[in-house]
């Protein structure tokens, strides 16, 4: 419920009509097949329509918005294999990293009676991970490997956002 707006306003999710693009590369390197380490970028150009709806605010039907999100991400990671597990059923490994992701985003819709509304969001991410896998080789052959993964990960970071939002009157 929205004060001062009455029962009418509830939120709730959009479902959006969206196109993306998205493109990157990684940079990989091995130390002696014990320690990892990657370097990777990617870019995502995503832009659709939602359709925004008011209830039963002012009659209006649902409203379509036009919206555009760019994001780069920049990612780092070190990877630990143990040498002493290499070629044998079991293996292991242990990995860390960080990434740091900028994501832009525009939104415009046309509110009859009140105006163009534009919004802009600037968002800065900073991800830092910690995490580890567990295989199991079940069965070998020449061209044939069958076996089991154990993966886990955990990530802690902070954002920063700044929003603007506009009504031209």
């Amino acid at each position: 419920q929205v004060p001062g707006i009455g029962d009418t306003l509830e939120p709730t999710a959009a479902d959006a009509d969206r196109t993306s693009t998205y493109y990157g590369a990684t940079l990989s390197y091995s130390f002696g097949q014990a320690w990892y380490f990657d370097l990777a970028y990617a870019r995502g150009d995503s832009s659709g329509t939602v359709d925004i709806d008011f209830g039963s605010v002012g009659g209006t039907a649902p409203l379509p918005s036009d919206f555009t999100i760019q994001d780069d991400w920049y990612q780092a990671y070190v990877k630990y294999t143990f040498p002493a597990l290499r070629g044998k059923r079991l293996s292991a490994y242990v990995r860390a990293g960080v990434s740091f992701v900028q994501a832009d985003l525009t939104a415009q819709t046309q509110i009859p009676t009140l105006g163009l509304y534009n919004q802009t969001d600037e968002t800065t991410d900073i991800l830092g991970n910690f995490g580890f896998g567990v295989g199991y080789r079940l069965y070998t052959a020449k061209r044939f490997r069958m076996g089991l993964q154990l993966e886990g990960e955990g990530f802690y970071g902070a954002r920063s956002q700044d929003s603007l939002e506009t009504l031209d009157e």
